[in-house]
């Protein structure tokens, strides 16, 4: 579950870590800008400690104000965000949900008082100490020091947040195309139009004669679990004639329960009522099972063994689905591929193997297809039995994951504004500290938009190399993510990559464009009476 949920961590990190690169870009060239009052008070004796501590002051003082701020904001954004959660859970499950203790207390805002401080003087400290190392006499007259250090610097802030900005608005792309994914998976069975009715052992015979006589059931069926709900218990089984063993889920099931999933049989036949009242040694296997212990073999009318120490009995107990007492199972149909178990295993289940089982046997739960949306069976049935939509559960089962995608969503759209509005305000402040050079140009005879053309260049070579290195980044952290979970079912990581670099990129090239185009403005007299 932390692998999971991880990339939502990560993005919150990467969005601080981009506000952050942003403030200290601001904070340096604020710092570049006022030279001319750093270089007076080193020119009348101030020591250049005490300068850093003033620039430092400033820098904490904005972070403790930005903070409060901040503090206020959350504060109700949780209020909103638990309401939307439980507004949006699916209402069978509603009631069955808990949400963790969420108050705002002290430890909070301490917490965010000191991520605030430490954010503050670390990208607040290397500013303050670059403005300090300002020529004393050019400093003085007004002048930016010819000192390339300061620009490497924010050269190098402007391409960590185009590198961070890559980096999460491609893997945000990654999950959401996930998500997208999700909502159209072929898990091989119909959940709509089907409930799940849980009762306790002595009242299933009631429940199911109850079920038969409603008009609007079409059919019952019986199983050891329902689809979805956990993995599915696993067992050792050998081809006979074979000594390699393999690893198979299995499931206990009534002839219904095909029926009533609209899993169709391919080959071969169903169980018969008297197979699945006596627990005759037969079984129905998926085609992946299939292809698994005969690979290229015809596994219809094949038989298969269960070595009683291939199985954690202890485990499987708790499921009501014991591993089978006999010893051979005879194959007598192959079923469609479906997930029975988890939905994290992909579009099927790796193996199945379906076993008769007695619809009033002790453990089962019922499983039942109605004719419409299934609230007037609903409302017909005993209050004591819990019932609950498939397509319910199969939604609720979703649910965590479509709340993650739809937060980096809005999380991926942040990042992008504070990627936007940081560029933006680093290619403003270069078109002011180049006023004087690019007026000097037009005067010499240059045309306006090759001026326009030297602050756009400028600005695409950075955003080159941060979305390469945010491009790696994002291959790395995927294939991460992919080594932790089932990503089998996942879009293709070539579209997630052009989103994410058309993203950074447009946002590149409108953040330049304004710029651009008042350097092409500045009128040559005017900027070289620039002081």
């Amino acid at each position: 579950m932390i692998a999971a949920f991880s990339p939502l961590i990560a993005g919150f990190g990467l969005v601080l870590l981009i506000a952050c690169v942003n403030v200290a870009n601001m904070l340096l060239s604020r710092a570049m800008a006022r030279q001319r009052e750093i270089g007076v008070r080193l020119a009348l004796g101030a020591g250049r400690g005490r300068l850093v501590r003033q620039l430092l002051t400033e820098s904490v003082l904005l972070a403790l104000a930005a903070a409060a701020l901040g503090f206020l904001i959350s504060y109700a954004a949780i209020e909103w965000g638990v309401r939307l959660a439980i507004a949006t859970i699916p209402r069978d499950y509603a009631e069955f949900v808990t949400l963790a203790p969420h108050q705002v207390d002290w430890r909070v805002l301490a917490f965010m008082l000191f991520a605030a401080l430490a954010a503050a003087l670390l990208f607040g400290l290397v500013p303050a100490i670059q403005a300090t190392r300002s020529n004393v006499m050019q400093a003085a007259r007004g002048e930016f020091t010819s000192d390339v250090r300061s620009a490497r610097l924010r050269n190098a802030l402007v391409i960590a947040q185009v590198t961070a900005s890559a980096l999460f608005l491609i893997c945000a792309a990654y999950l959401l195309g996930a998500n997208r994914q999700f909502a159209h998976l072929d898990y091989g069975l119909q959940t709509r139009g089907v409930i799940e009715v849980q009762a306790r052992s002595s009242s299933i015979p009631q429940a199911i004669a109850q079920l038969h006589s409603d008009p609007d059931v079409a059919a019952v069926a019986a199983a050891s679990k329902a689809p979805f709900e956990g993995v599915l218990p696993w067992t050792v089984v050998a081809p006979e004639g074979a000594s390699e063993l393999f690893g198979a889920g299995y499931l206990y099931a009534t002839p219904e329960y095909f029926q009533v999933f609209e899993i169709p049989i391919l080959r071969g036949r169903n169980f018969t009522e008297a197979e699945t009242r006596h627990g005759a040694p037969v079984a129905v296997i998926s085609q992946h099972t299939a292809q698994t212990l005969w690979p290229g073999r015809d596994a219809l009318g094949q038989s298969f063994r269960i070595p009683k120490h291939g199985s954690t009995s202890s485990q499987f107990a708790q499921t009501g689905a014991p591993v089978p007492e006999f010893a051979v199972a005879h194959v007598i149909g192959i079923a469609r591929d479906a997930v029975n178990g988890w939905i994290g295993s992909g579009q099927s289940d790796s193996t199945c193997i379906y076993f008769p089982r007695a619809v009033d046997s002790r453990g089962n739960v019922l499983l039942v297809r109605v004719r419409g949306n299934g609230d007037s069976v609903r409302s017909r049935l005993d209050p004591a039995w819990e019932v609950h939509s498939m397509q319910e559960i199969l939604d609720f089962q979703l649910y965590p994951w479509r709340a993650v995608y739809w937060i980096l969503s809005a999380v991926g759209g942040l990042a992008l504004l504070l990627s936007l509005s940081g560029l933006y305000g680093v290619l403003s402040y270069l078109v002011t500290q180049r006023t004087k050079e690019i007026g000097i140009r037009i005067a010499l005879g240059a045309r306006p938009w090759r001026a326009a053309a030297i602050v756009f260049g400028q600005c695409l070579r950075l955003a080159a190399i941060g979305v390469a290195a945010g491009a790696l980044a994002s291959l790395g952290v995927i294939r991460l993510l992919a080594s932790q979970m089932d990503l089998r079912m996942f879009g293709a990581l070539d579209s997630a990559v052009a989103i994410g670099l058309l993203l950074v990129f447009a946002a590149s090239a409108v953040a330049s464009w304004f710029p651009s185009r008042r350097a092409a403005r500045i009128e040559p007299l005017a900027a070289l009476r620039c002081d």
